[in-house]
């Protein structure tokens, strides 16, 4: 349950005087102010939850995965060299845990990409034991492994270290035929999203390409995953390429049958590329059309994306007025919620709204100094370095829209060079 527009200045006179900004922040990005949830939807959840648990199917497994668990938890608290040593030994001698292990690090790889790090490793590390009797299994984990241990290092902005991982999953995987239940199409996924990063965009389409066929070859399906068509559109756009990524997105629209891809992915992505052909009005008017499907995700962290690429296209649109309020209170609650990279975004964002409408020089030394105020912005320069870097190339003349997309490039590699932000 949420409350509405309509209902705010009512409810605005029961709340305490503390929470009122807050909550005018939550009203501005998200058009309402949501209630926590009653106990009977939260007994509703318990249950579901509960009842999954008892599938038939899936005891077995957990039994086995209750009693690994253990030895799980004992192997990664010991010291590195300790774990390399135990490994060669049971209980720890177990392709099972090894499997265990690429599971937690498949949990922890985006948050904790260190941890992730070491379970991945220490996966390897069993698997490339000698195992005659389930050669094929193990080394179906290796390069799992090291596919895991590349994925926490792209996480980690290391990409040296992810380059050398993702060539031994390589050396691994062309040893294996490629099937229904084999890594090649994920390795290809992953080694995309790498190249994707280091803004490598056209090896990145090409390896996505590849790995939805290496998905659909052994089905025998001539029917690319939509999902995977909807991310080439997204590759397209970054490509500076709105036409043929208008095309993927309009033919996905016409299917009757999509699969793993939502309507508001398709809506925003039409929207971003008819706001970059210049067809504002029918930009503005997808994203007004969009608005209801928005408002029934209940879930904030999982809207928020929409609402912020919403304010990215009424600043590219010319819609400050409506932007610029949107984005301040986005950005206070990025603050509030979120780690330094989602912050200095989200100021890049701010920073160009306002160089769209002549502010920027009075607005700079806020937004740098609420970024130098973060915890670890000391510690990660690329962060204060890439908005630094913004003021200096508006400074120089340069075009706001430009110059906010290096900026940001900046983010999203995460550079920690201090000679390289200089440049």
């Amino acid at each position: 349950m949420s409350l509405t527009i309509d209902d705010w200045w009512f409810e605005e006179e029961l709340r305490s005087p503390e929470d009122s900004p807050r909550d005018k922040d939550e009203i501005l990005i998200f058009g309402d102010v949501q209630k926590p949830r009653s106990e009977e939807e939260v007994l509703l959840e318990e249950m579901l939850v509960s009842s999954l648990r008892r599938i038939p199917l899936l005891e077995p497994m957990e039994r086995q995965a209750r009693s690994i668990y253990p030895h799980v938890w004992e192997l990664m608290g010991m010291a590195p060299a300790k774990r390399r040593k135990a490994v060669r030994k049971p209980p720890f001698r177990d392709l099972s845990l090894a499997d265990l292990l690429l599971n937690e690090c498949s949990k922890a790889i985006q948050k904790r990409s260190p941890e992730a790090f070491e379970y991945a490793e220490t996966a390897e590390w069993i698997a490339a034991l000698p195992w005659p009797e389930e050669r094929e299994k193990a080394a179906t984990i290796r390069a799992r492994a090291w596919i895991d241990q590349g994925r926490a290092l792209r996480e980690a902005r290391d990409w040296a270290g992810a380059e050398l991982r993702f060539g031994a999953a390589f050396s691994i995987l062309r040893e294996i035929p490629v099937g229904i239940i084999t890594d090649h199409s994920f390795f290809c996924r992953q080694l995309s999203q790498l190249r994707e990063d280091q803004g490598r965009l056209y090896e990145a389409a090409i390896l996505h390409l590849h790995a939805m066929h290496l998905h659909c070859a052994p089905l025998g399906s001539q029917r690319l995953p939509d999902q995977g068509l909807a991310h080439l559109a997204f590759l397209s756009l970054k490509q500076n390429d709105p036409g043929r990524a208008m095309s993927l997105l309009t033919s996905l629209c016409e299917k009757e049958d999509l699969f793993f891809v939502g309507d508001l992915e398709l809506d925003f992505g039409r929207a971003i590329c008819l706001a970059a052909l210049g067809l504002a009005e029918p930009a503005r008017s997808l994203l007004e059309e969009s608005l209801p499907k928005r408002r029934r995700i209940d879930d904030r962290e999982a809207r928020l994306p929409y609402e912020w690429i919403e304010c990215r296209i009424s600043v590219h649109l010319g819609d400050l007025d409506r932007a610029i309020p949107r984005l301040e209170a986005l950005r206070r609650w990025l603050i509030e919620h979120r780690e330094i990279a989602a912050i200095t975004l989200s100021s890049i964002d701010l920073a160009l709204a306002h160089a769209k409408k002549g502010e920027a020089a009075q607005r700079f030394p806020g937004l740098l100094n609420d970024l130098a105020r973060e915890p670890g912005a000391a510690e990660q320069p690329w962060a204060l370095g890439a908005l630094w870097g913004f003021r200096e190339a508006l400074e120089q003349g340069q075009d706001p829209a430009v110059a906010a997309r290096k900026a940001a490039e900046i983010v999203h590699r995460r550079e920690k060079s201090v000679a390289h932000l200089a440049l």
